[in-house]
């Protein structure tokens, strides 16, 4: 889901069944996180919600690598 107010994420996605979020920067890199709840997710996306902001303070917290 492409993220068009932000300017350090440029999209996200969710692997529900994985419980994995995907965090695309405008940078190119993709950053993967592990053990993301659905509600985590719908927090991530809540409209006015910083998206660069969350990843700092929440997702960075998650396990995760970046994938591409």
């Amino acid at each position: 889901m492409s993220v068009s107010e932000s300017k350090l994420v440029a999209a996200c996605a969710y692997d529900e069944a994985a419980e994995r979020i995907f965090v695309r920067f405008h940078s190119g890199s993709v950053w993967q996180f592990e053990n993301c709840s659905w509600e985590t997710w719908r927090s991530l996306m809540t409209p006015g919600v910083s998206k660069g902001q969350y990843v700092q303070d929440v997702l960075s917290t998650q396990d995760h690598r970046v994938v591409g």
